[in-house]
């Protein structure tokens, strides 16, 4: 199963795609790649990416997210190679370690304790091992097409293919799998098992299907159903944590979780995850309840780039900066589309947003009744690939602090022109 299909290399990859198929399973060592796996580029500087044949892109993939400052942020190498060259694992503690965590704690502001880890995938899992042990409950209880790593993996939507290794649909004896943004479902569900649930999992926003945004109150009464019940509300903020404000989505919305994941938005690209939350919850990982490991856990120079960052964005100014390019592209998107005649539908957040073709009104953003044309939104994303601009086919789009107006400006032009070659091939 891939999630977009681009497969532009030219002429420069010819001689890798067949090493890369010869080594690896698809060519690729994630997944996610599948579909653009004739891509190959480079280096990345900032806002850009050259492929290997040289030609420069504007990039709005940024790593699938955890580019935020932009692609090798001065700052950040800067750190992250000095404190490499003291050790990169040295098998104990070393003060980074602290540092990290504390700025971290700091920049969050509602946890009082966190615990690293190498990935995201690894820190959802933790987070619901530490829910499980806290409360000495099993049961979970997921949404539609939310994501938590391929550890716990992604929901199926209603009638999807199951993944081999998967529980098959109805056959997982401990996880619920319930219709987002429906106080009802969750209500009714909890009143008949929530003695027996352990957490309620989801992302507050689904940055990872459709941008999809919380309804109004449905995260509040997500606080106040789990709450009574007893049950742990676990945010998965690995995409939106520190991206969409410097506390998150709990500083967004409000709403404090008992636990919660982040990863891409703390490390400028380094392989760090961290779970936060209440002392009690995870003195369960401290008392050995929950076995928590990992050689690379802590390593120096991916706390060196989570203290980096942290100070990068501690002040808002990233966050104000990527605000106001991001929201002049997710206008100027529009605007063109409308011009265009073309029903195009873009939401979300400035640093994270999706946009989708669609056949009729998009309607609200929680609303999750109208599908996108992924196939035609393919062939505009390849119009822009040719014209030097890097977009998921998935629909989800970055901005990170080096994106300037000028590229805003291009961005646009590009987009103008994709449009009008979908609807001359149409006619």
């Amino acid at each position: 199963m891939t999630d977009d299909r681009i497969d532009d290399g030219g002429d420069a990859t010819a001689g890798l795609r067949p090493r890369a198929l010869d080594v690896a399973p698809g060519g690729v060592h994630s997944n996610a790649r599948l579909g653009h796996a004739g891509m190959f580029f480079e280096r990345g500087s900032g806002a850009y990416l050259w492929d290997v044949a040289g030609r420069r892109y504007i990039d709005y993939v940024l790593g699938r997210g955890p580019s935020m400052l932009g692609h090798a942020p001065p700052a950040v190498l800067k750190a992250a190679t000095a404190a490499a060259e003291s050790g990169m694992s040295l098998g104990s503690q070393h003060p980074l370690e602290v540092q990290a965590a504390e700025k971290l704690r700091a920049l969050l502001k509602w946890p009082e304790m966190l615990r690293f880890t190498t990935t995201g995938s690894e820190a959802a899992e933790l987070a619901l091992r530490v829910a499980r042990a806290h409360t000495g409950r099993q049961e979970i209880v997921r949404f539609e097409n939310h994501y938590h790593g391929w550890l716990v993996d992604d929901a199926p939507s209603p009638g999807g293919d199951q993944a081999a290794g998967r529980w098959p649909a109805g056959v997982d004896p401990w996880t619920h799998v319930l219709p987002w943004n429906d106080e009802d479902a969750l209500r009714t569900l909890l009143e008949r098992r929530g003695s027996r649930v352990a957490a309620v999992i989801m992302e507050p926003v689904m940055v990872n299907h459709r941008g999809t945004l919380p309804a109004p109150g449905y995260l509040e009464a997500c606080r106040r159903l789990t709450r009574a019940c007893g049950a742990q509300l676990v945010f998965d903020e690995i995409v939106t944590g520190a991206r969409l404000a410097p506390g998150g989505a709990a500083e967004v919305f409000g709403v404090v979780p008992d636990l919660a994941t982040y990863a891409k938005g703390i490390a400028s690209g380094w392989p760090v995850a961290a779970v936060a939350g209440h002392r009690a919850a995870l003195a369960r990982v401290e008392d050995g309840t929950v076995n928590h490991r990992g050689t690379y856990n802590g390593s120096t120079a991916s706390m060196a780039a989570v203290v980096a960052t942290v100070d990068a964005i501690a002040d808002g100014g990233v966050h104000r900066h990527i605000e106001e390019v991001g929201s002049r592209l997710m206008s100027g998107l529009s605007e063109v589309a409308g011009k265009a005649g073309v029903r195009l539908r873009v939401r979300g957040f400035p640093a994270a947003f999706h946009v989708a073709l669609v056949d009729r009104d998009p309607g609200d953003p929680w609303d999750e009744t109208v599908p996108p044309d992924m196939p035609r939104y393919q062939r505009l994303v390849e119009g822009l690939l040719g014209r030097g601009v890097w977009a998921s086919a998935r629909g989800n789009w970055y901005l990170s602090a080096a994106h300037t107006h000028d590229d805003v400006a291009a961005t646009l032009d590009v987009f103008r022109e994709a449009l009008a070659d979908i609807a001359a091939d149409e006619r």
